[in-house]
């Protein structure tokens, strides 16, 4: 019998917080109906290596930009958090970055469908976080979920998420 061996393609997505009337927000995407991987998921902007790109901050960077318009040069890096891999077939890097000035979001109609900013302090109040148990490939998971005006923030950007506020 042979066997098959799946690897994870590399991909990377911006944490992109930001300040607004003095208060942290984070930027996350609700992607369209019509993309390849995620239909209509909440996420933050991201998505697979390309050869072009040095590193897996540049794929970030380079995603952010195609995504929601944000240059790479309004954007400083913050850190690195540990990969996450998905059932998908895809092992993430996130990254955390802060947005300076000038935030003009533009959603590439092709990938997103809205834009989200959300107060990285209703994240923080556990009365807006559930885990829920879900079934995947026969394997049972433990799944974040964060409610957001009525929208679930979950699978692997609610993981991301639990990371983020880890740290705090």
């Amino acid at each position: 019998m042979i066997e098959t061996i799946q690897q994870f393609c590399p991909a990377a997505v911006l944490i992109p917080f930001f300040e607004k009337n003095g208060e942290l927000h984070l930027i996350v995407t609700k992607r369209t109906k019509t993309v390849q991987h995620h239909k209509g998921q909440i996420c933050f902007p991201g998505g697979g290596q390309d050869q072009d790109d040095k590193t897996l901050w540049h794929t970030a960077l380079r995603e952010t930009c195609e995504e929601i318009g944000i240059p790479a040069s309004q954007v400083y890096f913050i850190r690195e958090l540990p990969k996450i891999k998905t059932p998908s077939m895809f092992e993430v890097t996130p990254f955390i970055g802060f947005i300076f000035s000038g935030l003009k979001l533009k959603p590439n109609p092709k990938e997103i469908e809205a834009i989200l900013t959300v107060p990285f302090d209703h994240l923080r109040d556990k009365k807006n976080m559930r885990v829920e148990e879900r079934e995947y490939l026969g394997k049972k998971h433990e799944v974040p979920f964060f409610d957001y005006q009525g929208t679930d923030i979950w699978g692997i950007t609610g993981r991301i998420i639990v990371n983020v506020l880890g740290l705090w």
